[in-house]
């Protein structure tokens, strides 16, 4: 027997129908988890650049006192970095740090190396793709896609490129 309807179709829904609803839901939702880890991914970096900038307060205050920069855990033990930066390359907002220490010798002072890298990036699986590196004398330098040196942008241009 046929149900009673007039036109002698159930009152289900169609696969067509189906698919577009999960369109119309879908494409705002790809579009927000796409601007999402965009937001992730920026918050990171300037959560970066605040730690590098913090590492390098903490290592003049050592080297004040010490005539000689500090590893991460010796910053640790004095109070200068927190609990995060107690092991040789620590891993905070998605970047690993990484600090090269040249002690003072013949012809040379004292120097530090530090490279902000995103977690990751070793193994090619990085969600980050800005790198940071900064010496004991001053500037940060950013490079898009591979380990920073001193031959690369400065942040104060990336940070002025990244604002407009």
């Amino acid at each position: 027997m046929r149900p009673n309807n007039a036109s002698g179709r159930s009152n289900g829904v169609t696969l067509i129908e189906l698919l577009i609803v999960i369109t119309v839901i879908g494409i705002p939702i790809a579009v927000l988890v796409v601007i999402c880890e965009r937001r992730i991914r920026q918050s990171d970096e300037l959560a970066a650049i605040a730690i590098v900038e913090h590492i390098k307060v903490a290592e003049s205050k050592y080297f004040i006192r010490h005539e000689r920069y500090g590893t991460f855990r010796q910053l640790t033990d004095e109070g200068y970095l927190d609990e995060r930066f107690n092991s040789e390359r620590p891993v905070i907002s998605g970047y690993i740090f990484v600090l090269r220490l040249v002690d003072k010798g013949e012809g040379h002072e004292s120097s530090l190396q530090l490279n902000a890298n995103p977690k990751g990036f070793e193994a090619g699986c990085a969600k980050g793709k800005t790198f940071f590196y900064t010496e004991s004398q001053g500037m940060v330098f950013v490079k898009v896609g591979e380990p920073a040196s001193v031959n690369d942008e400065l942040l104060s241009n990336y940070l002025e490129r990244m604002s407009r």
